[in-house]
């Protein structure tokens, strides 16, 4: 049977449920406290409407005032009157909906029921009293051992996970431990990273500055920062703050542009973003992308005057008494009851040290916290932006945060888990048959999993100390499942299978490049000649370095690894020492060499997938080094053309005949341009000693002088 015009419609207007946000009159949505005592509490049960029951949630306050959600619809906390509590009788009526629907029941113990009446129509109701710490306690009855087994499995150290229901934190536990040399345990409030989890906190405070009518989520990023720029036109103008937050910005993610880098400010970040590759057209693809989210929180800091960490902690932490929540390395490093973080090598526990980008916090860089704040924190999503008596948005702008707005373009992650989309700082899905809000984060040395279903009240975190692991969502699955009442799956066995098919891919992918390998070649320079620095406006300075063990190694940013031939000027990355491990291994790496046959750029693929990225060569910083120059400094004569070549501190001059004198500014080698001559430049060519000139070339367009140099007179 279908309704067209009855309850069930009225129910889901819009402009009626609007309306709902006015308050009650006053005495008439609330019973005197004592009356209402016997039904204080969360209810929750079902209308027995024709074809799919309709499931409710009633609160009723201490002071006897009631709200009813109607999770399926979106309604939550709609206000009551006419309500009328009295021994074991209840009755109410959800105040300003159409056909005045109105509950009357009674309560016999922990079950309310009676009949639902709107418009003329009538249906049973049942509801059963909740209490979430024993329903919790109930489900999670043995869960310990699963854990225990899932810590040894998916190579974990330790962990600390928490379960939210009814606004609060009913469930709070630490397994394993926090420091493996030590055999320090872990324990709710111990503090772990919590990586990309952060990025849901900079889209709340930019929901606020939209509630607060400073921009809406759909403003240019241009007309806010004017200075905003990437490299591609079109998205420099239409790039709103809503794609800043989906990753659908079609800038290349580029994390090696920052990974590592202490010194970085966001301001540097900002400037270094007009310099980054596009990889796809904007708002085409999904592409995870960590330096938006830094712009995002730049750019609350443009419109609000504070720092990002300064609004986060004004405007979400302190109202939520989120105290154990850190924003700083140097906060964490104090902290008494903190994790450290670990990776594998082999059968090995790694020690990774904290990962201290600060610039990259509002993407997730720095934020520490424990499960028993984060479960505050979800208090709030579960309660569409408020909890514990405080309102951080509007529930339509946590409506907004929580909506999926990207497609990901990713297969769904297992049959029972279909994905929906990207949100604002968050990801959407439908986890068997339960709809799904989470996200994922992931730091040198610390995973993380924080995830709430909004249809029924249940939010989930777990944090733990190894960065190389799949512990977290396998772990919170095993929650999920005994917490929502489904069939159990074995997602510990699923998970392990799952590390050892990516450890196997990893060990093997080098063999494409020995596919490839064109045999029986070498560097068409000595290795040498290959060590310097090389510059990317967009990722900085590249080191080449030749170790003592003749291999070149590559260093940019955080990131430290070295070459392996693979034939010609080509070579490939191997495993980085640090945390990245195998995530660095096998980037292609050439190197180019000018007309003259220097080592000229160095071109890198740094994003899987992605184009190559073009790191031109500096030059050496002898070329400066007036003890260096000092050697270069005489009399040379090209051709009849004299010149005195000498230097002032470390800027080399050439002094010519009848001329002027001209500054030579250092290039590649040994070869300095002149200054204000297009196309001219001398090359010293160096004595066995390598310290001294024995000659130089001046070289202009179509001439090539040689000149044997002759020392300068004391």
């Amino acid at each position: 049977m279908r309704f067209g015009t009855s309850w069930a419609v009225w129910l889901t207007l819009g402009a009626t449920v609007a309306g709902l946000a006015a308050p009650c009159p006053a005495g008439a949505a609330a019973a005197t406290a004592p009356a209402a005592s016997g039904f204080a509490g969360t209810w929750k049960g079902e209308i027995a409407t024709p074809g799919t029951p309709l499931g409710v949630e009633v609160l009723v306050g201490g002071d006897g005032k009631v709200t009813i959600s109607i999770p399926v619809q979106h309604n939550k906390d709609m206000p009551t009157s006419d309500v009328q509590l009295s021994g074991d009788q209840g009755a109410f009526t959800i105040a300003g909906v159409p056909g005045s629907p109105r509950f009357v029941g009674t309560r016999a113990g922990e079950v309310w029921s009676g009949t639902f009446s709107q418009g003329g129509a009538s249906f049973p109701f049942k509801l059963q009293r909740q209490d979430p710490e024993a329903l919790t306690k109930a489900a999670l009855a043995g869960i310990d051992a699963e854990v225990q087994r899932a810590l040894k499995e998916l190579a974990t150290p330790g962990a600390a996970i928490a379960v939210v229901r009814g606004g609060k934190v009913v469930y709070a536990q630490g397994f394993g431990v926090r420091d493996r040399e030590k055999n320090q345990p872990v324990t709710p409030a111990t503090r772990f990273m919590i990586g990309s989890t952060t990025k849901a906190f900079t889209a709340l405070l930019l929901g606020q500055l939209v509630d607060a009518g400073q921009c809406t989520w759909d403003t240019p990023v241009r007309q806010l920062l004017p200075d905003f720029a990437v490299a591609d036109e079109y998205a420099t103008n239409h790039l709103t703050v809503r794609d800043l937050l989906t990753h659908r910005t079609g800038v290349a993610r580029s994390d090696l542009a920052w990974y590592g880098n202490a010194k970085l400010t966001r301001a540097d970040l900002f400037a270094k973003l007009k310099h980054l590759p596009i990889a796809n057209p904007m708002r085409q693809t999904w592409e995870y992308n960590n330096f938006m989210y830094a712009m995002a929180g730049f750019t609350l800091e443009r419109l609000s005057g504070q720092t990002w960490e300064q609004n986060l902690q004004r405007r979400v932490l302190q109202p939520l008494g989120m105290a154990q929540t850190l924003l700083s390395i140097a906060d964490l490093s104090a902290s008494p009851d903190r994790a450290l973080g670990y990776h594998r090598d082999g059968e090995a526990f790694v020690l990774d040290p904290y990962h201290n980008v600060p610039a990259m916090a509002p993407a997730g860089s720095t934020v520490a916290s424990s499960v028993l704040d984060m479960g505050k924190w979800l208090a709030v999503h579960l309660g569409s932006g408020s909890a514990g008596g405080q309102k951080l948005v509007k529930a339509s702008t946590a409506q907004e945060l929580h909506r999926a707005q990207m497609a990901m373009g990713m297969p769904d992650p297992d049959p029972d888990i279909t994905l929906v989309g990207y949100g604002l700082g968050w990801m959407a899905d439908v986890y068997r048959g339960h709809r799904r809000v989470h996200h994922s984060g992931g730091i040198d040395g610390f995973t993380a999993e924080v995830s709430f279903y909004p249809l029924d009240d249940l939010g989930i975190v777990v944090l733990c100390n190894a960065g190389d692991t799949n512990f977290t969502g396998f772990v919170r699955n095993v929650y999920a499942d005994r917490l929502l009442g489904l069939a159990p799956r074995d997602w510990i066995a699923k998970g392990k299978a799952g590390r050892a098919k990516g450890g196997d891919a990893r060990k093997g992918s080098p063999a494409g490049f020995a596919a490839r390998q064109v045999a029986n070649t070498k560097p068409s320079r000595p290795l040498a000649a290959y060590v310097g620095t090389y510059l990317d406006a967009g990722f900085g300075a590249m080191e080449v370095t030749l170790l003592a063990s003749g291999s070149l190694q590559l260093k940019l940013g955080g990131v430290q690894t070295s070459l392996r031939h693979q034939h010609f000027d080509s070579f490939v990355t191997e495993a980085s020492a640090g945390a990245l491990g195998e995530a660095a291994a096998n980037l292609p790496a050439q190197f180019f060499l000018d007309f003259d046959g220097e080592v000229a750029a160095l071109q890198v693929v740094l994003d899987a997938g992605g184009k190559p990225i073009r790191f031109e060569r500096q030059p050496d910083a002898r070329l400066s080094d007036p003890a260096f120059l000092a050697g270069l400094c005489g009399d040379y004569d090209f051709g009849g053309v004299r010149a005195r070549v000498f230097a002032t501190g470390s800027v080399l001059q050439a002094d010519v005949t009848g001329q002027r004198n001209y500054t030579l500014k250092p290039g590649l080698g040994t070869q300095f341009s002149i200054e204000g001559v297009a196309g001219a430049s001398v090359r010293f060519k160096l004595a066995e000693d390598g310290k001294t000139a024995r000659e130089a070339v001046l070289v202009q367009p179509g001439v090539a002088l040689l000149a044997a140099r002759q020392a300068p007179k004391p």
